[in-house]
């Protein structure tokens, strides 16, 4: 079978995705610990001997990795951390993408809605970079994947809120509705432009298997809502009071400049997949929530 590497392949979204992908495929993982095998990857290597495969030939790369964005509070060190692990680190792919004889059929590196900056007006896959050091690590990040678009067709999910019952922000946003403390955070007014993990994984397979499906693309429900509705809907779901929110000034106070993960928002909407036909499982938040928590 033809040959797919798959950076990031143990994270959330890197194992869904090697969970469809291998029923077609030969999914070669990448991980720091290649000694210990990823589940669904025919083999499990480390960065360089991925690079030099891809140098090799393969079929095509994904590239999922990079450190979390809500994993620490937004020092200038751990700013650093994010900045080489995602447009370093893509650039590194995509020179040995350039540099390769057997040129892949293409190369899909995970963007984010956070390039969009904050909004609360529909943003779809022309709209423009917003300001502020997500919207231009997004930014820095994308053009390091483009440099390989002369060699292959790039691929660019600009990925919402996951929700998904093995990870993310919806595990984290679970906890104080289980101690019957919940409620919106912020000011309620941002938007939320989530997506089922089904449907990100779905949309990720659609493009690449579509020829002619290149560039960037809004992975996002078509139904984002505010951080009102959401946790109004979650507390519903879950038969949970909504009542406690927590203060733009309490978020900001805890995770610092981070928190503009948390008090901002973007309301993309998925313009590129609609007008190519893509048909989500779960367009609508409370039938999306019910699946990942009855």
């Amino acid at each position: 079978m033809k040959k797919i590497v798959v950076f990031g392949a143990g994270g959330m979204i890197g194992s869904a995705l090697t969970n469809e992908l291998n029923k077609n495929y030969d999914i070669i993982g990448v991980s720091r610990n290649p000694g210990k095998k990823l589940e669904n990857c025919a083999e499990t290597i480390d960065k360089p001997a991925a690079l030099e495969l891809i140098h090799s030939g393969v079929h095509g790369i994904a590239n999922l990795a990079g450190a979390s964005i809500a994993g620490s509070k937004w020092t200038d060190s751990y700013k650093k951390i994010l900045t080489s692990s995602r447009v370093d680190f893509t650039g590194e792919i995509s020179e040995a993408i350039n540099r390769c004889e057997n040129k892949p059929e293409f190369f899909l590196n995970a963007s984010a809605v956070g390039y969009y900056g904050n909004s609360t007006e529909n943003k779809d896959e022309s709209s423009a970079p917003g300001r502020g050091f997500l919207a231009e690590l997004t930014a820095e990040w994308e053009k390091a994947a483009l440099l390989a678009r002369e060699s292959t067709r790039v691929i660019l999910p600009r990925i919402g809120m996951v929700l998904s019952q093995t990870g993310g922000a919806l595990e984290k946003m679970l906890l104080p509705y289980k101690f019957f403390i919940g409620g919106p955070l912020g000011s309620g007014r941002q938007f939320i432009s989530w997506i089922h993990i089904s449907d990100l994984i779905k949309s990720m397979i659609f493009a690449i298997e579509n020829s002619d499906f290149r560039g960037v693309y809004n992975a996002c429900s078509p139904n984002p809502e505010n951080m009102k509705i959401f946790s109004r809907t979650l507390a519903e779901v879950l038969g949970r009071p909504n009542l406690f929110p927590v203060p733009e000034f309490v978020l900001k106070l805890l995770l610092g400049e981070s928190a503009t993960i948390v008090i901002e928002g973007q309301k993309a909407i998925p313009e590129k997949l609609n007008q190519y036909g893509f048909e989500f499982e779960y367009p609508g938040l409370k039938e999306a929530l019910r699946n990942l928590l009855d």
